[in-house]
């Protein structure tokens, strides 16, 4: 196991071993070889982590690491060998079959790394499932080190390392695989805890938060400028029970009238929980006042358009959709869990309720719906806790740190 400087002057050092050291990079390439990013989900899609590890791609290429992807091929309409923004994809072959079909892909992707061991600075896994164990699997056979990212209520809630599936003969298993891997990056303090709970060491875990392209929400088509009739408060995000936006409509609906009026809430995504949150809508006779807008490609240009960024979610890891808001310059409202709490200093930068109290969210939205003064301060100090720590440009040195020195 190798130890690591998590500063982000890690990233000047040399690259590891002799071999390494004496290899020169392509056309200015900060590493001989690419980096591997192992996405276990639809990709590309909008999720947090699919989205996440495209913004740090992105980064990385323009500080001269090539980065290749591979995930499963979930959609079969998808091609095997694919590209995103440049970014060349293999698929894996999937076959959805109870069992058999988790153990062909782990199967495909074990002989896919067998051939490709030794072509890769780094391997980096974004969601932490069936490819990260069966690197686990592999490890004392890979060319170079593993880190799997956890970014907590997927994992740990009916994931692989949900406590509750401990004694399931499956999970207990992949669960020693993940454990072998070289780092586990987690993105909150509390994901971190839990983690030493589950059995990793202390060595093994990296806090290195989710990261923020600022550039994006600079963008001179991007400034917050028009004055809209109405105080605009939003949401972006998947529309699911999770996200807590039943708590968000009880609170608007307990405005005051006259309060009322003068907002509109616009919801941006999409889900299973859709309908649901509709239909309450509805029944609580909001429909003057909240706007569904379904899913939406340009997330800048739409937190751009409010003054208030609600996120009442029941759990998070830590949140995209959070930090954007934040490096949008607005006030955020959130519920005080896990993440949120790693981002919003509540009073600072933003307000924290309870998770699930609708009463105390309707009074956070009251206080700062009155307030501009608040509202203009809040939207600042978000903005320089993004800029301090949470940017891309950051976040990518102290990933090129790791990369370098994990050989």
């Amino acid at each position: 196991m190798n130890s690591f400087n998590m500063e982000l002057d890690a990233a000047d050092d040399t690259v590891a071993g002799d071999d390494a050291a004496s290899a020169a990079p392509c056309s200015g390439d900060v590493l001989v070889k690419p980096v591997l990013f192992v996405v276990d989900s639809f990709f590309p899609a909008m999720g947090g982590a699919e989205r996440q590890s495209l913004v740090l791609a992105r980064s990385l290429r323009e500080r001269g690491v090539r980065v290749e992807f591979v995930c499963p091929q979930l959609d079969k309409s998808m091609p095997l060998q694919d590209s995103v923004d440049n970014f060349p994809i293999t698929r894996i072959p999937f076959w959805r079959v109870k069992f058999l079909g988790a153990f062909l892909l782990m199967a495909n992707f074990a002989l896919y790394m067998n051939r490709h061991r030794n072509d890769y600075s780094y391997i980096h896994v974004h969601i932490t499932k069936l490819l990260a164990a069966t690197l686990g699997m592999l490890r004392g056979r890979l060319g170079c080190a593993v880190i799997t990212k956890i970014s907590g209520h997927a994992e740990f809630s009916g994931g692989v390392l949900d406590r509750r599936r401990r004694f399931n003969p499956a999970y207990r298993m992949m669960q020693r695989y993940i454990r072998r891997l070289d780092y586990v990056q987690t993105i909150s303090q509390y994901t971190r805890e839990v983690l030493i709970g589950s059995g990793f060491t202390d060595e093994q875990i990296l806090l290195i938060p989710n990261a923020v392209e600022v550039e994006r929400f600079d963008e001179p088509e991007f400034a917050r400028g028009v004055k809209h009739e109405r105080l605009r408060i939003g949401f972006v995000g998947r529309v699911e029970q999770v996200k807590g936006l039943d708590v968000l409509l009880q609170a608007v609906a307990m405005l005051p009238k006259d309060v009322r009026s003068r907002i509109s809430v616009n919801i941006a995504g999409d889900g299973r929980y859709l309908s649901t949150i509709r239909a309450l809508s509805a029944s609580l006779g909001l429909d003057d006042t909240v706007a569904f807008l379904g899913a939406i490609d340009d997330v800048p240009g739409f937190l751009k358009t409010l003054d208030i960024y609600v996120q009442p979610s029941y759990a998070e890891g830590l949140s995209n959709a959070v930090l954007e808001a934040m490096c949008a310059s607005l006030p955020v409202i959130a519920s005080q869990i896990s993440g949120n709490t790693d981002l919003v200093d509540n009073g600072r930068n933003g307000l924290l309720f309870p998770s699930g109290q609708a009463e105390l969210l309707s009074q956070c939205l009251s206080r700062l719906t009155g307030d501009e003064s608040a509202r203009r301060g809040m939207g600042q100090a978000g903005r320089q806790v993004i800029e301090s720590g949470y940017s891309s440009a950051a976040i990518s040195q102290r990933l090129i740190g790791l990369y370098k020195n994990g050989n």
